[in-house]
């Protein structure tokens, strides 16, 4: 089932709570960027998120604690997932309608090249 633009503003909403809701092993703030990075480009390969942001250990305990946050526990669903991933090299892309959503939540720009 897919999800709909307000259940998306949800999960956005979700996420941001449970980033906020209690000490992480990780500055709540630095994880926050990186999602934040993730939606205004769109789709961005672990190295480069590694070299801006900090180790791999660091990313996927990020990205984990979205899925958690919007999904439950376990792994992101193939369909209808906050971001899906490829390999060679591993690519993180970023459901559109989430980077929207959250990009309104954080007042981020909702246009990169449009650079608003």
């Amino acid at each position: 089932m897919t999800r709909t633009e307000s259940e998306w503003k949800d999960a956005a909403d979700d996420t941001n709570t449970y980033f906020n809701e209690r000490k992480r092993s990780f500055d709540a703030k630095h994880m926050l960027l990186v999602i934040d990075d993730l939606a205004m480009r769109g789709a961005a390969t672990q190295a480069e998120l590694v070299e801006k942001h900090g180790t791999p250990d660091f990313i996927a305990t990020t990205l984990g604690h979205v899925t958690t946050a919007i999904h439950g526990k376990g792994s992101v669903p193939a369909q209808d997932g906050w971001y899906s991933a490829t390999d060679n090299p591993r690519t993180y892309r970023i459901n559109p309608l989430f980077a929207s959503a959250w990009k309104l939540k954080r007042r981020l720009p909702r246009s990169a090249a449009l650079g608003e």
